[in-house]
């Protein structure tokens, strides 16, 4: 059994062939798919197909290349959407790809996340793209760590 761990099967380019795609998928194996949201906006995306997908598992969050997104509240909203659906949270982190960005915001929002997932017992799924020695600087510092799957690892091999 192969499992997906990090897919945007939500997202506006899968609309016309999402069957397809998971036929093809499962044809070669794969049974499960963690379908992250990039934003809030798209949280309802990504609760419906998996809704209509046996084996797609949602995870809700707010992508650092869309972290000004996050409107006021959107903590309280992530945690209720998280009681009423089984799932992970992401995709999350912090990215150095991307210009402008506002770096102390992109933490900040991380660290939300992060201490959302402590609390939900919800693993996070994580984008850390250009941005290793700060992404280490934050987890260490945030230490009891939630389960976790890294995305976009940048750092060496130690």
């Amino acid at each position: 059994m192969l499992i997906d761990s990090h897919d945007h099967l939500a997202d506006p380019e899968f609309e016309s062939d999402l069957d397809e795609v998971l036929a093809r998928a499962q044809i070669r194996g794969v049974s499960r798919f963690i379908c992250n949201a990039s934003h809030e906006g798209r949280w309802a995306a990504v609760a419906a197909v998996a809704r209509r997908h046996e084996g797609v598992i949602p995870a809700f969050g707010i992508h650092p290349w869309f972290a000004e997104t996050a409107a006021q509240g959107w903590q309280d909203r992530l945690r209720e959407r998280l009681k009423s659906t089984p799932s992970a949270i992401g995709e999350c982190g912090l990215d150095r790809v991307r210009e402008p960005r506002d770096e102390p915001f992109q933490e900040q929002v991380f660290r939300a996340h992060i201490i959302i997932s402590r609390d939900t017992g919800r693993p996070l799924s994580i984008h850390g793209a250009r941005a290793w020695g700060w992404l280490l600087s934050v987890l260490e510092t945030e230490a009891p760590l939630p389960p976790f799957l890294l995305h976009s690892y940048g750092g060496g091999r130690a």
